[in-house]
């Protein structure tokens, strides 16, 4: 599916304007993949709690997917998630996946060419990564606690105390692509997943809050309604450092986006919710 030109000049306007000196963060939801035929997690749970726990569905009414992919492998085994039909079917939209080229993950990768840029993704799926393959960019995911070890201890524990991604992105020509949520290609970051960003293990807590550090936000094909999206953009911690916020939508400013950003707006003054949000005409994300 193409991007239309008319959001995609959006887009790309909005990283000219935001990266001047600045450092830009693009918040993919479920919305940015949905699109392309990736089910959205409403989907998957119920597909996978017929499969694997029939007859137990009320059981699971109130768990999150990833709660249920704990469950599943804490009593049958991480063989048993790599027999599923939800790891079959996100296993399509991995790397080798034959992603349009004119769609949002080719544009969003692009950018990064010339901004200073870093990603997070929710989603398990790895079509982002497969734009930046395609467009031969150099990446990086950190979607567990040992690869975001691993990456900090390049660092002294002095450094560490004062860097933040917006410098790393600015010196060093690969992208951060930071995946809290895990990703298809590694089944182990999917079953250590918390429920809530707020539970977040101390290291995706510590490299979020680095990404996030005195930049732009732009969040794009997320839901308002999802509390990992709400703790985040809400967070005193983030709302306090972030230099500035704009959520893109295809409709009229919905009444959960309006209400997150007034909340955001409640901790920062400053900021106007009404100049927080931006409606495009795209088939390419939805809310």
């Amino acid at each position: 599916m193409a991007l239309d030109k008319n959001t995609k000049n959006k887009i790309s306007l909005i990283a000219k304007d935001l990266a001047k000196g600045q450092h830009v963060v693009f918040l993919l939801g479920a919305g940015s993949s949905k699109p392309i035929g990736v089910p959205l997690a409403a989907e998957l749970k119920e597909t996978l709690i017929a499969e694997i726990f029939p007859g137990r569905e009320s059981e699971f009414l109130s768990a999150t997917l990833e709660e249920i992919i704990a469950e599943l492998v804490e009593t049958q085994g991480i063989e048993a998630l790599q027999k599923t039909q939800l790891y079959s079917q996100l296993s399509r939209y991995g790397k080798e996946f034959n992603l349009p080229t004119a769609g949002l993950h080719h544009c969003l990768a692009s950018l990064s060419r010339s901004y200073n840029v870093t990603f997070i993704s929710l989603n398990f799926d790895e079509l982002l990564e497969r734009a930046l393959s395609d467009l031969k960019l150099n990446f990086e995911v950190l979607s567990e606690d040992k690869a975001i070890d691993e990456f900090l201890n390049r660092w002294s524990e002095e450094e560490k105390a004062n860097f933040d991604l917006a410098e790393f992105s600015a010196l060093y020509p690969t992208r951060i692509v930071i995946k809290p949520h895990g990703t298809i290609s590694n089944l182990s970051s999917l079953r250590l997943t918390p429920r809530r960003t707020d539970k977040f293990s101390s290291k995706k807590d510590e490299i979020l809050r680095k990404a996030l550090h005195g930049s732009d936000l732009v969040v794009i094909g997320c839901s308002a309604s999802d509390r990992d999206i709400f703790n985040l953009i809400i967070n005193s911690e983030v709302v306090n450092n972030l230099n500035s916020l704009l959520w893109i939508g295809r409709s009229r400013m919905p009444e959960k986006v309006k209400n997150l950003l007034k909340a955001y707006c409640a901790k920062r003054p400053e900021a106007q919710s009404n100049k927080l949000y931006m409606q495009v005409s795209s088939n390419e994300f939805v809310e």
